[in-house]
């Protein structure tokens, strides 16, 4: 989804009469950048109070969002940035550098990652080109325009999972099986992630697992746990949301069995004995499984 950015930019008159004032954004990149409002008046820097108005010229009376003391009037600039924006030839001169530079896959852009955590060398690594958009201020009766620039990074965003796949393989039944999953940042901006939709049967994110916040180029490991609760194929996929509305998944797939045997008791408590007497306690071990099976017992001591 869309993702809109938006930057103030403070209007001031200095003359003694109210100005019709006018922002105007380079044609091409209009789908994507726009000036709110991108005509209006500004008071007099001498006036009681500065007034406001829309595109039409028509006042807004009294203080509005825009008026900020008199003399001044705040606008703002909204740049929605889009795939279409990278790849538009009409507006290739906005970019110092080729935006084609920008890896278009999430494997690409892996590949060339600085290290993580270091944004500063992540623009040798080519993880976001600048975009670098000339803005004009015109006036009533001012033969001079005032033009100032808008800069702007863009960058690729989303996570990269590795791997795309787990199997947790077999696993008996009452027994938990651990695996892990590295999540990397693609962009250069922070992304907070978390558990999207209901997770599969018998598979639970790890404590301290499954949400957090991944610096830029980043890279962090998430567990996820299997423990089945019966003898039965598990498979599904586990997603990840982002603070950039973004979804991710990830397969997971495994297999409860049936452990060969079963014993009654996992930890025997004996009482306190006195020197040189005998103490004894039973454990049942019962065959789950339709062979026979050899049992040994194995002890320390």
């Amino acid at each position: 989804p869309e993702t809109a950015y938006r930057a103030t930019v403070f209007l001031r008159n200095r003359g003694t009469t109210a100005m019709r004032v006018s922002l105007s954004v380079p044609e091409e990149l209009r789908p994507w950048l726009e000036a709110r409002p991108s005509s209006c008046y500004v008071q007099a820097a001498a006036a009681g109070g500065a007034v406001s108005s829309d595109s039409t010229g028509r006042g807004a009376g009294g203080g509005s969002a825009g008026a900020e003391a008199a003399g001044v009037f705040r606008v703002t600039l909204q740049l929605r940035p889009t795939a279409e924006l990278l790849t538009s030839a009409a507006c290739r001169r906005f970019f110092p550098d080729d935006p084609a530079d920008l890896p278009s896959s999430r494997a690409a852009c892996r590949a060339r990652l600085a290290p993580p955590g270091v944004v500063g060398s992540m623009r040798k690594a080519g993880s976001f080109c600048e975009l670098r958009a000339p803005l004009t201020v015109r006036a009533a009766g001012q033969t001079l325009a005032v033009r100032f620039r808008l800069a702007a990074a863009l960058c690729m965003r989303g996570l990269l999972l590795q791997p795309p796949r787990l199997d947790m393989g077999n696993v008996p039944v009452g027994r938990a099986q651990n695996a892990s999953v590295a999540l990397t940042n693609l962009s250069a901006l922070p992304v907070r992630f978390g558990p999207g939709a209901r997770l599969p049967r018998d598979v639970r994110f790890a404590a301290g697992s499954g949400m957090g916040l991944l610096l830029a180029g980043e890279t962090l490991p998430s567990h996820l746990v299997f423990a089945p609760s019966a003898a039965e194929a598990v498979s599904g996929s586990v997603q990840l949301r982002t603070s950039a509305g973004e979804w991710h998944s990830i397969a997971v797939s495994g297999q409860g069995v049936r452990p060969l045997v079963k014993l009654s008791a996992a930890r025997l408590c004996l009482p306190a004995t006195s020197p040189g007497e005998t103490v004894e306690a039973a454990v049942a071990v019962t065959s789950c499984s339709g062979v026979s099976v050899d049992v040994q017992v194995v002890g320390a001591g």
